[in-house]
């Protein structure tokens, strides 16, 4: 009796031991598939993300692009009429000529009614009291800030909105331009085809849809604040990667839809583009599906394994032909892993033909400019003959207008020249009170014009520095130039060089407008202008400071900024001592 109950509890023992080696291969091909499923299905919606992201970056950039320019169009006629208020109708019609967007442009005086009116089919009105849409942005300008208005459709059931500037005579506002811009001929840039089965819409500050590439949805003009992304995204001005939990919704079609969405530099819209989550995610339900099927087929194949040793050949075939697909499954990552690699490569291909592209036309441009300089000089001159007062003054400011452009292809060559640097940089031991000194002295007649007080204080002692002359010269040459176009006549401007340990540091301080502190952290950055700068000088490229920032990194130096007490700014350019 004792030999036999011996036998039956040894058999109870290893078929323990058999569920249990079942129970545990099973847990480990479960842990496997997840710890293989999680990152990749991460990565496929890290994938959507990103396409959906550059779309929206890509369509909304050239809606800005848009705005910006008839903005900036509005501002220089602004500034045009300051400086020669008897030729507003004329410089008017040049602006509405000039602007396809543009449907009308007025003259507002400081009681805030038309002084004079002219749209598209040419009808002048006075004393016109200002349509509702148009009163919130014109007091604005009126009190000296530019903007955009609030969005309105017309009687033709078009979106549109008005876009104002102040006209300052002497520092002092003397009235507004404001132009009624139409939207609609910004739809063509959400026809965007990269996203299947998905559109792009824009929405208001208020979250009413302004642009849609559907006719329909665009007359509609729904409020889509309860949507929780479109809600981030204008209260926290923020973009919106579409992978928090909240951020997905169910459109009006009763779709559930992935989005993501980021704001616009333009009054305070945003861009979202949504598409099925059916379609956006599609590889990961394959992916799981996959998973799933590796799970399945594998608590299978361990079943029969242990359930009978007899099949254990067959098993370990089936085994084998689902390692042969998670093979295929890396290989097939892998080659997306290529064609990353070499989207990569392309896009590198196409930053290095956009910088041999500006580099090309902006020396193309300059030599027509100069050669336009100096013919108009000579008209302005009387080279040529008297001119009357109207001419001279005409003349006068396209000279301005050729200088300015003269002064953003030779910042644009330098861009071209940092990025490219195939020469290198010619490094020589150089005493740097010379090389501002001479700095300095190409601006002596602009300093007098403005009456604005310079100071120069260095050690009587030398102080030397390995530097590229030339390229050392443009980033003092931008920082000077800066502090003067930015300083107020009766101004004044302290620069000072001073060595400190094994370091030089050249201070460059004015008591000019100064930057806005929200501001101060995007100055470096191509491109950016300061809000209060912009309404000071209209025009400017942007790239002064970039390239300023550029130069002193590749002299393994630093550039930074301070807010003066009082009012102005001070730049720090600090550079190794030899």
């Amino acid at each position: 009796m004792f030999p036999r109950e011996h036998k039956e509890s040894g058999r109870l023992f290893a078929s323990m031991r058999e569920y249990s080696g079942l129970f545990f291969g099973i847990l480990l091909l479960f842990v496997f598939t997840i710890l293989w499923f999680v990152p990749t299905a991460l990565t496929i919606r890290k994938s959507a993300s990103t396409l959906a992201r550059e779309s929206a970056r890509r369509v909304g950039s050239n809606i800005e692009s848009t705005m910006h320019r008839s903005a900036d169009a509005i501002a220089s006629a602004a500034e045009e009429v300051g400086i020669t208020p008897d030729r507003y109708e004329f410089i008017l019609k040049r602006l509405l000529g000039s602007e396809d967007g543009l449907q009308s442009v007025s003259l507002i005086g400081m009681d805030g009614s038309e002084m004079f009116h002219l749209d598209r089919i040419a009808v002048h009105k006075e004393n016109m009291p200002l349509p509702q849409p148009a009163v919130a942005v014109v007091r604005n300008a009126l009190a000296g800030e530019a903007g955009i208005g609030e969005i309105f459709f017309s009687d033709i059931l078009e979106p549109r909105t008005y876009l104002a500037a102040p006209v300052r005579t002497i520092g002092k506002v003397k009235g507004v331009i404001v132009g009624e811009f139409n939207l609609r001929p910004l739809i063509s840039f959400l026809q965007d085809t990269s996203l299947p089965e998905g559109h792009i819409y824009v929405v208001d500050k208020n979250g009413f849809q302004i642009l849609h590439p559907e006719l329909s949805e665009f007359l509609r003009h729904p409020n889509y604040l309860s949507r929780g992304i479109v809600q981030k995204v204008i209260t926290e001005r923020r973009v919106m990667d579409g992978l928090g939990a909240l951020d997905g919704y169910k459109n009006d079609n009763g779709v559930t839809v992935f989005a993501v969405g980021m704001p616009l530099d333009v009054g305070g819209w945003s861009i979202f583009t949504e598409q099925p989550q059916s379609i956006a995610f599609a590889s990961v339900w394959q992916t799981l599906f996959i998973a799933l099927g590796i799970i399945v087929f594998g608590a299978l194949a361990l079943i029969l394994l242990f359930r009978n040793h007899r099949f254990l050949v067959g098993s370990n075939i089936k085994l084998k032909e689902m390692l042969v697909d998670l093979d295929n499954s890396g290989k097939m990552l892998v080659r997306r892993d290529l064609d990353l690699s070499r989207a990569n490569a392309r896009l590198l291909e196409l930053d290095d033909m956009k910088s041999q592209f500006v580099s090309t036309a902006a020396h193309q441009l300059r030599t027509p400019l100069t050669v336009l300089k100096w013919s108009l000089n000579e008209l302005l001159e009387g080279d040529f003959g008297s001119l009357k007062k109207n001419q001279k003054e005409l003349l006068t400011d396209v000279v301005a207008a050729n200088k300015r452009l003269i002064n953003l292809v030779n910042d644009l060559l330098d861009i071209a020249r940092l990025e490219d640097d195939q020469g290198g940089m010619k490094m020589e031991r150089q005493d740097i009170a010379t090389v501002m000194k001479n700095v300095i002295s190409q601006f002596q007649k602009v300093l007098k014009e403005k009456n604005i007080k310079f100071s120069f204080e260095h050690p009587r002692d030398s102080l030397y520095v390995v530097l590229d002359k030339e390229k050392m010269g443009i980033a003092l040459y931008n920082l000077i130039d800066n502090a003067i176009k930015y300083t107020l006549p009766k101004g004044s401007i302290l620069v000072t060089l001073v060595g400190v340990d094994k370091e030089i540091h050249i201070s460059v301080k004015d008591t000019g407008i100064g930057i806005p502190e929200e501001e101060k952290e995007r100055i470096f950055s191509k491109f950016f202008r300061a809000h209060n700068a912009m309404l000071m000088e209209t025009y400017g490229s942007g790239l002064g400071l970039s390239v300023v920032k550029d130069i002193a990194e590749k002299h393994h130096g630093s550039i930074a900024f301070r807010k003066n007490e009082g009012s102005g700014s001070t730049f720090i350019l600090t550079v190794p001592a030899a």
